[in-house]
């Protein structure tokens, strides 16, 4: 699994981009709710009138 995991890493260093924080600044912060882990199941809830 090494292997694989250091063949990922190079593929994406050669040939990925680096990150522009000001055009591309909606992958620096969460979208959506922020407490979405917390209260996931008590909204599918609420939303399905359960």
């Amino acid at each position: 699994m090494a292997l694989q995991d250091f063949i990922t890493q190079i593929w994406t260093k050669s040939t990925g981009r680096q990150l522009n924080s000001q055009e591309d600044d909606w992958l620096l912060r969460p979208i959506g709710d922020s407490d979405f882990q917390i209260h996931y199941a008590e909204k599918i809830a609420k939303e399905s009138h359960l």
